[in-house]
């Protein structure tokens, strides 16, 4: 009436894994920064962070932004150093409003094209004879 199966063997169960997809660490670093960007931007829409925020987070996205640079120049990544050009832009544009020199609006799309185009500039002129990545 009732059959038993034999216990599977542990080299079948070893190499089948355990979920039916594979997770990457850098997507899964990704995923958490868009989750914390969001919830930070909830904050702010609520107004519910301290003046003090708000220099503080754009001097440590600079920093942040500074150090992804360097790191591009160094690895000779010429996407990442376009993309670091980018958050510098964004980030000095952020530092702007927060000292109440000028509003984000104002200066967000005219600093990252001038970062842009000077890391276009730059790469082009450090990584002249480099194959693009």
């Amino acid at each position: 009436m009732f059959s038993r199966r034999a216990a599977p063997n542990d080299s079948e169960s070893a190499s089948r894994p355990l979920l039916p997809f594979t997770l990457q660490g850098s997507v899964v670093l990704g995923v958490l920064v868009v989750v914390l960007i969001g919830a930070i931007w909830l904050l702010i829409a609520l107004e519910a962070l301290p003046e003090e925020f708000y220099a503080a987070a754009s001097v440590a996205a600079g920093v942040v932004g500074v150090v992804w640079f360097l790191v591009a120049l160094l690895r000779r990544h010429s996407r990442s150093i376009l993309f670091a050009a980018a958050w510098l832009g964004a980030s000095l544009s952020l530092l702007l409003a927060a000292q109440g020199i000028a509003e984000v609006g104002d200066t967000l799309i005219g600093l990252v094209l001038i970062a842009v185009g000077v890391a276009l500039i730059l790469r082009g002129l450090l990584m002249a004879n480099v194959a693009l990545n």
